[in-house]
């Protein structure tokens, strides 16, 4: 046999088992998935569980007797979506005239990063917000581009990237100040960087 509720954050459903033989009846708890989410579920109470099993995702009771009370907390969680940096390097001159193309990129979130850390990077002071964004930093050298995994807050996170570049002959174009990150939608911003050589207007 089958029931069936809807349910929401907060609202909890009960499920009513009867004319059963004690200790002969077993059963399961599952979810419809939900895209871009991934469910955990904890079973807990009077009969024999199994916590999420991998190879059958759900609470899993089993010998339920009479009388028996269980549990199951379903939790779902969002998946990370990828947040790509295109890093672009323009030399506007016929050399490269001993301008460094080495620099450092920082994506801030205000959410978590996959390998990410939480706090200010290197004591850097500037940082956006506060000790609770997450940051994750790339080293480059040359046009290159670099994808980061951000687990994003509903309904949006928000993210942003700072780079580190010490020439003064380096004029940066920046369209990765303001990345919105939700659930199941990847984003990708690019940050230009054009070096103008002595006599090129």
């Amino acid at each position: 046999l089958t029931q069936t509720h809807t349910i929401s954050e907060g609202n909890p459903v009960r499920f009513v088992v009867r004319s059963f033989e004690s200790g002969e009846m077993d059963c399961s708890v599952t979810e419809d998935p939900d895209s871009g989410y991934e469910a955990e579920f904890a079973a807990s109470g009077d009969s024999n569980s199994v916590d999420d099993d991998p190879a059958s995702p759900g609470c899993h009771f089993t010998e339920i007797g009479g009388g028996d009370s269980n549990a199951c907390a379903i939790t779902n969680s969002p998946e990370p979506v990828a947040v790509v940096i295109e890093k672009e390097w323009i030399m506007a001159g016929a050399s490269q005239g001993g301008v460094s193309e080495n620099y450092i990129l920082t994506l801030w979130c205000d959410s978590e990063i996959e390998g990410g850390t939480q706090g200010e990077p290197n004591g850097n002071l500037s940082a956006p917000n506060s000790i609770l964004d997450w940051h994750l930093m790339f080293y480059g050298d040359g046009s290159d581009i670099f994808t980061a995994m951000v687990y994003p807050n509903f309904p949006s996170s928000s993210c942003w990237v700072e780079e580190n570049i010490q020439d003064d002959a380096v004029e940066t174009e920046n369209g990765c100040m303001d990345i919105s990150v939700s659930v199941g939608n990847p984003a990708a911003c690019k940050i230009t960087n054009t070096v103008f050589f002595e006599g090129i207007p």
